[in-house]
Parts: structure tokens; sequence; C-alpha cells
């Protein structure tokens, strides 16, 4: 009987922690490929932040930086978007390069099911490949994109701050737009008002002889001279909105360009093999209380 408990112990040992441990040695130690990292950082700055704040210093000072922050989420949410990896995908090969290359467990549908060929399941795949952070003391953002080549990994990065700053810049455009159809709205109904006006005290003045009407020819006078001001405020709005529009203009500046890394730090070879046999001894562990808990019940 003791012999018999003996190598059931044996047998969920070996089960639980011996064989897991040594998959793992097996797959870190000699299958896994190495992981390279590109690392580039950014920070998103108004044109009012730049002409007030100069020096790298301006780079941690909230007073300017905090004007952006929201903007910068926006950026962050578009890097992070089916539509960047989408565009990507028109300029590099990055599907290619995530099939083909790692090993195959690490790289896109290594088993190569027909279900997971999906563009749905490429993008949840490179979400993990593609991290981006924000420091909202700061202003900082930080793009790390994983790839089993150090040069692919530069590559997407480049092309995602390229991506970023293309973006920013459609943002000012269709803010530049929508102000300034606005403004421009306002002065053609200005000017259609003085237009009216101005014909009203023509025809006045035409006929005052027949029939004059002195506070009617006031009141004409009043409205000229309001639909006057009101197409030269329209005209000063226009101005302001020029002004703000330049004031408020973002820009994606890089603080630090995307790196080529010649040393692989992924997988972690020693900690993932590590953290294997420790988890495993737990898990056995548990497996033996239970068992232990169970014989005792029935005893």
């Amino acid at each position: 009987m003791f012999l018999f408990i003996n190598l059931k112990k044996r047998w969920l040992l070996h089960l639980l922690v011996t064989l897991p441990t040594l998959l793992s040695i097996i797959y870190f130690g000699l299958i896994a490929e190495n992981i390279y990292t590109s690392e580039a950082t950014y920070i998103i700055r108004s044109s009012d932040t730049q002409s007030s704040l100069g020096g790298l210093g301006s780079f941690f000072s909230k007073v300017g930086i905090s004007r952006s922050n929201d903007d910068s989420y926006v950026v962050l949410s578009y890097i992070k978007s089916r539509d960047a990896l989408s565009s990507i995908e028109q300029l590099l090969p990055v599907k290619q390069w995530y099939t083909q290359k790692g090993d195959i467990i690490a790289r896109f549908n290594g088993f190569n099911f027909k279900y997971m060929d999906k563009k749905e399941y490429f993008y949840r795949y490179m979400s993990d490949m593609i991290t981006v952070n924000f420091d909202s003391s700061s202003g900082i953002a930080t793009i790390k994109v994983n790839a089993f080549d150090m040069q692919d990994a530069f590559n997407i990065n480049e092309n995602l701050l390229k991506q970023a700053e293309g973006f920013v810049n459609q943002i000012n455009l269709r803010a530049k737009q929508d102000l300034i159809t606005a403004s421009l709205a306002e002065i053609k109904n200005a000017e259609l008002q003085m237009k009216k006006e101005a014909n009203a005290l023509s025809e006045f003045q035409k006929n005052k002889n027949k029939d004059a009407n002195l506070a009617e020819y006031q009141q004409i006078l009043i409205n000229n001279t309001v639909a006057k001001q009101q197409f030269e405020a329209a005209t000063l709005s226009l101005r302001n909105a020029q002004v703000e529009i330049t004031k408020k203009q973002l820009y994606l500046e890089r603080i630090e360009q995307p790196s080529i890394s010649d040393v692989s730090f992924k997988p972690a070879r020693a900690y993932n093999m590590i953290s294997t046999f420790i988890i495993s001894l737990i898990i056995y562990g548990i497996f033996n209380l239970m068992i232990a808990g169970i014989r005792e019940h029935k005893d």
C-alpha cells in the first residue's frame, strides 16, 4: 500500500513538476527565438507651449504640457488602432514578418490554423507586440515594438511615428477648417445684413421728400450702423480665429528616435524556466494537500 502511494506521488510529481519544467527548458533553451525591441519617445505640444517654453526642461513642465494631454490620449488611441496597423501594412510586409519569422509558438498563427488567418486575430496579436505608455505628469509617450528582427522592429516603430505625425496634421487641418468655416459663415451673414440695411437707407433717402418720417429714418440709420459693426466684428473674429488656430496648432515632437537594439532581452529564458519550476511546485503542493485532505476525510 505504501509503495502504491509512493508511486502515485512520483507520478504526480513527474506530471505536474518534471514535465512542465522539462518542456519549459526545451522551449526557452532550444526553440524560442530572440525578440528585439525598438523604443521611441515623443510628446504632443501646441504652438503656444513652444513659444512660452524652451529647451528640454520644457518637456517636464506641467504648465505647458497639460494643455495637450487630451490630444496625447487621442494620438495614443490612434497608434493602437486598426487604422494605424492597416496603414503600416500598406507600406511594410508586417504580416509576413510575424508569420514567417520567429518560432512556432511566438509567431502569429504558428500552427497555420485556417480560422486564425483573420485580420482581427492579427490585430490582437500585434496589440501584444506593440505597446504604448503615457506619463501624464510629463506628457511623454513611449512606443515599444517587439519583432523577431531588429530592423523590422525599427521600421515598424518609425512608420508608426510617421503615421502619428500625419494623424496630428489631420487634427490640425480639421480644426482649422471648422473654425474658418464658422467664421466665414458669420461674415457672410453679417455682410448680407449690412447690404440689406444699406439698401433700405438708400431707398429711404430717394423717397424722403415724398414721405418723410424722421423716426423711421433714425431707425434705419441705427440698423445700418449696427450692421456695419456686426460685419467688422465678424471680420475681426476671422482674424482672431486665424491667430487662435496658430496658437493651438499641435505638433508631435520626437524626444528619442526609434532605436535599433542589437541585444535581445526577450524572451527572459532563465526567468521563465525558473518561474515554470516554482509554479509547478506550488501546484504540486496544492494537489498533495487536496489528496491528503480527501484521504483523511475517507479515513
